[in-house]
């Protein structure tokens, strides 16, 4: 479970900084956003499926129909994935 979190950590923190400059630089500047306190939940695995839901939930709407945002997005969703499959999988 470390591992497979560690690998999650270390990848979605640059993923999302790609994804965010990509989107800022067809639609302009994020303004006025605000980030949640961190928080660790008990059921990781469910906190982590909860996670790839919303993205995969939410994509198109935040790709606005832009490739290049879209696919992105398509591999962050691959992380949550592939490291609910290692969650659940590799003992």
């Amino acid at each position: 479970q470390h591992d497979a979190l560690g690998e999650l950590y270390d990848e979605i923190v640059d993923q999302i900084d790609e994804i965010v400059e990509v989107y800022q630089g067809k639609f302009g500047l994020l303004t006025n956003l605000s980030v949640p306190s961190a928080f660790v939940p008990e059921d990781i695995i469910s906190h982590v499926k909860s996670e790839a839901d919303w993205v995969c939930a939410n994509k198109c709407s935040i790709a606005k129909e832009n490739d290049a945002v879209k696919n992105l997005l398509d591999e962050l969703e691959g992380m949550y994935l592939k490291t609910i499959y290692k969650l659940e999988n590799l003992h």
